[in-house]
Protein backbone atom coordinates (compact mmCIF):
# COMPACT_ATOMS: atom_id res chain seq x y z
CA UNK A 1 0.00 0.00 0.00
CA UNK A 2 1.40 3.35 -1.03
CA UNK A 3 0.94 6.64 0.78
CA UNK A 4 1.68 10.26 -0.02
CA UNK A 5 1.51 13.46 2.02
CA UNK A 6 1.88 17.03 0.87
CA UNK A 7 1.13 20.65 1.73
CA UNK A 8 -1.91 21.93 -0.15
CA UNK A 9 -1.65 25.58 0.94
CA UNK A 10 0.50 27.41 3.48
CA UNK A 11 -1.21 30.76 3.87
CA UNK A 12 -4.82 30.87 2.75
CA UNK A 13 -6.25 34.34 3.41
CA UNK A 14 -9.22 34.00 5.78
CA UNK A 15 -10.31 37.67 5.62
CA UNK A 16 -12.51 36.66 2.65
CA UNK A 17 -13.99 33.46 1.21
CA UNK A 18 -11.23 31.01 0.29
CA UNK A 19 -11.18 27.89 -1.89
CA UNK A 20 -8.20 25.55 -1.70
CA UNK A 21 -6.51 24.07 -4.73
CA UNK A 22 -8.09 20.86 -6.01
CA UNK A 23 -7.19 17.57 -4.28
CA UNK A 24 -7.10 14.79 -6.89
CA UNK A 25 -8.32 11.64 -5.13
CA UNK A 26 -7.75 9.04 -7.89
CA UNK A 27 -8.57 5.66 -6.29
CA UNK A 28 -7.50 6.45 -2.74
CA UNK A 29 -8.69 4.20 0.08
CA UNK A 30 -8.07 6.74 2.85
CA UNK A 31 -7.90 10.52 2.77
CA UNK A 32 -6.75 12.79 5.60
CA UNK A 33 -6.99 16.58 5.46
CA UNK A 34 -5.39 18.58 8.28
CA UNK A 35 -6.41 22.24 8.54
CA UNK A 36 -4.70 24.69 10.91
CA UNK A 37 -5.77 28.32 11.14
CA UNK A 38 -4.29 31.25 13.03
CA UNK A 39 -5.50 34.73 13.86
CA UNK A 40 -9.09 35.59 14.68
CA UNK A 41 -11.21 34.32 11.80
CA UNK A 42 -14.95 33.77 12.17
CA UNK A 43 -16.62 31.59 9.54
CA UNK A 44 -17.29 28.05 8.33
CA UNK A 45 -14.90 25.42 7.01
CA UNK A 46 -16.35 22.82 4.64
CA UNK A 47 -15.01 19.83 2.68
CA UNK A 48 -16.45 19.75 -0.83
CA UNK A 49 -16.24 17.09 -3.55
CA UNK A 50 -17.14 16.33 -7.15
CA UNK A 51 -17.02 13.44 -9.60
CA UNK A 52 -16.41 15.44 -12.75
CA UNK A 53 -13.63 17.60 -14.13
CA UNK A 54 -15.65 20.83 -14.08
CA UNK A 55 -15.55 23.21 -11.11
CA UNK A 56 -18.94 22.20 -9.71
CA UNK A 57 -18.47 21.11 -6.09
CA UNK A 58 -20.97 20.06 -3.42
CA UNK A 59 -20.60 20.15 0.36
CA UNK A 60 -19.92 16.82 2.06
CA UNK A 61 -22.11 16.59 5.16
CA UNK A 62 -21.30 16.61 8.04
CA UNK A 63 -17.94 18.25 7.29
CA UNK A 64 -19.03 21.84 8.09
CA UNK A 65 -17.43 23.26 11.22
CA UNK A 66 -17.84 26.74 12.64
CA UNK A 67 -14.65 28.68 13.37
CA UNK A 68 -14.27 31.42 15.95
CA UNK A 69 -10.58 32.12 16.57
CA UNK A 70 -7.48 29.99 15.96
CA UNK A 71 -7.64 26.20 15.93
CA UNK A 72 -7.33 23.05 13.86
CA UNK A 73 -9.27 20.05 12.57
CA UNK A 74 -8.41 16.76 10.91
CA UNK A 75 -10.84 15.20 8.46
CA UNK A 76 -10.28 11.44 8.10
CA UNK A 77 -12.28 9.89 5.29
CA UNK A 78 -12.34 6.18 4.41
CA UNK A 79 -13.61 4.79 1.10
CA UNK A 80 -13.80 8.26 -0.44
CA UNK A 81 -15.90 7.73 -3.56
CA UNK A 82 -15.27 11.06 -5.29
CA UNK A 83 -12.74 12.05 -7.95
CA UNK A 84 -11.82 15.46 -6.47
CA UNK A 85 -12.06 17.37 -3.21
CA UNK A 86 -11.36 20.87 -1.96
CA UNK A 87 -11.63 22.90 1.24
CA UNK A 88 -13.92 25.91 1.18
CA UNK A 89 -13.81 28.62 3.86
CA UNK A 90 -16.86 30.87 4.12
CA UNK A 91 -15.75 34.08 5.84
CA UNK A 92 -18.04 35.96 8.21
CA UNK A 93 -15.59 38.34 9.90
CA UNK A 94 -12.06 38.62 11.26
CA UNK A 95 -8.73 37.72 9.66
CA UNK A 96 -6.41 34.76 9.72
CA UNK A 97 -4.27 32.34 7.74
CA UNK A 98 -5.16 28.78 6.76
CA UNK A 99 -2.62 25.95 6.39
CA UNK A 100 -3.80 22.71 4.79
CA UNK A 101 -1.92 19.42 4.45
CA UNK A 102 -3.21 16.26 2.78
CA UNK A 103 -2.43 12.59 3.26
CA UNK A 104 -3.57 9.86 0.87
CA UNK A 105 -3.17 6.12 1.33
CA UNK A 106 -4.07 3.00 -0.56
CA UNK A 107 -3.56 3.64 -4.25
Amino acid sequence: MRSVAYILTQSGDMSANFTSPNIIIDQVGCLSIHCIWTGSPVGNLIVQANNIVQDIYADIPPSLISINGSGQVVYNVYDFGYQNAQIYYQAISGTGNLYISVGKKGF
